[in-house]
């Protein structure tokens, strides 16, 4: 995981800012398939704590193409975390969203994502978007061409920790395109999280 940079703290002094984002928030909707999975990896990797996952989150039963409120998938990933690393730190979020970027690219819907975006690096990006809306609904992203080997992609108000879209990016990187590169975390004092891509 690459260092973290942060332009000001995310947390902000204006109260009616964090009222704004939290109404934002409440607006985010996830689609089933990527709140269901963390009951999954519990049940691959910690199986004897599959009881205990269960009784923490409240088990329900989730369609794999219905969008449920962000509350719930940020739930499932913190008490996944927990059990799985020990802890729900930045580094945990990093780890599930190396994770979550190959349970998606293995779906159906990553593969039909894959033939139309996955040409490049540069045209990946910039579709961002586009496979932001495909598997989530209320997530305000915009993508800023920098350059041959640069982007940034601007999220108004991403609802997760810094580390897990940047985890996905990266592994985005190593796994679909073979290359190294860096991804940085800026966040600001209007909630906007700017990460960019150098590749």
């Amino acid at each position: 995981m690459k260092t973290v940079q942060n332009n000001t703290s995310p947390t902000l002094a204006d109260p009616a800012k964090q009222q704004a984002l939290k109404s934002e928030s409440n607006k985010i909707s996830m689609a089933g398939f990527l709140v269901d999975n963390d009951r999954d990896k519990i049940a691959e990797r910690k199986p004897e704590r599959l009881e205990e996952f269960d009784a923490k989150v409240g088990r329900k039963k989730f369609s794999a193409i219905t969008f449920y409120p962000i509350e719930i998938t940020l739930k499932y990933q913190r008490e996944a975390a927990k059990i799985l690393y020990g802890n729900d730190s930045l580094e945990s979020f990093y780890k599930l969203g190396v994770w979550d970027y190959h349970i998606v690219m293995d779906t159906q819907l990553g593969k039909i994502l894959k033939a139309l975006y996955f040409k490049d690096v540069k045209s990946t990006a910039m579709a961002l978007p586009s496979i932001v809306n495909a598997v989530s609904r209320g997530i305000k992203v915009q993508v800023v061409d920098k350059g041959e080997r640069e982007v940034e992609m601007i999220y108004e108000n991403d609802p997760y920790p810094q580390t897990y879209f940047q985890g996905m990016f990266e592994e985005a990187l190593r796994n679909s395109f073979h290359i190294k590169g860096t991804v940085t975390v800026n966040n600001y004092p209007d909630g906007k999280r700017v990460f960019n891509l150098k590749w």
